[in-house]
């Protein structure tokens, strides 16, 4: 009977195509997040997640003050197959591939950074209004889930109210569009009257892609008097984050 029900949930794992009841097989799962055996002996920046040859930070971050966050990470490096991947998750109905990504990133970040392993808040970048209505879900709350349930955060909800999505925009309008395209919530708990009477302690702000980082930074500004840090979590990350990072400071 179980092997009969297993059958009927049965789906093709989006990557090499074998039967799996996941949208991504075990086999196909542990070699997302592989940057490979050289990467993984270089040096990383512990706030941008670049490259550096140092011990304290790259060259940016030693001489920026003005990042809100204490540290930027990503699980990998944006491949054309992990974008397929996500994308077939947001447009395809596949959503259930951000809980696998989500699991993979919370094992990723628990084995990479044990000095960060305590949060207060978890907030998961809010998607553009029109997508979400349309697919019915946000896949960055889907992201996140499992980060509320290990640490036992709160999730605090952001708005976005953005016009136009960014992957139409050219790095320059993201940057001028995000500065004005997030807010908190009017009603509710965590309204913006109260947020602003709160101390959120340390908040782990969650997404998907980070390009340039700019919605990142418009969503940490907006919460940056509460919060007594801020962490950004992403699953991959642009190869051209470190040319745009520094456009936004």
């Amino acid at each position: 009977m179980l092997s009969l029900l297993s059958s009927l949930l049965a789906t093709r794992c989006l990557l090499c195509s074998a039967v799996s009841l996941e949208s991504v097989c075990k086999e196909c799962l542990p070699n997302i997040g592989r940057r490979g055996a050289e990467a993984n002996l270089l040096l990383r920046c512990y706030r941008c997640d670049e490259e550096f040859d140092g011990q304290e930070g790259c060259q940016f971050c030693r001489q920026s003050q003005t990042s809100p966050f204490r540290f930027i990470r990503s699980l990998c490096l944006l491949t054309p197959e992990l974008r397929q991947l996500i994308h077939a998750g947001k447009y395809q109905g596949h959503f259930r591939i951000f809980r696998q990504l989500g699991d993979l990133l919370l094992a990723y970040h628990l084995a990479s950074m044990p000095r960060y392993l305590f949060y207060d808040t978890i907030i998961s970048m809010p998607s553009y209004w029109r997508h979400r209505h349309e697919r019915g879900f946000c896949h960055t709350t889907i992201l996140a889930r499992p980060f509320m349930s290990h640490f036992g955060a709160v999730g605090l909800m952001v708005k976005n109210v953005g016009r136009r999505r960014h992957a139409l925009m050219t790095v320059k309008q993201r940057i001028t569009s995000s500065k004005h395209k997030f807010c908190l919530p009017e009603k509710g708990i965590f309204c913006k009257q109260q947020v602003r009477k709160m101390m959120l302690g340390r908040v782990l702000l969650i997404d998907d892609i980070v390009t340039s980082g700019a919605s990142a930074v418009a969503v940490a500004t907006l919460i940056s008097l509460q919060a007594q840090s801020i962490d950004l979590l992403t699953v991959a990350r642009s190869e051209n984050f470190a040319k745009y990072f520094p456009m936004i400071q």
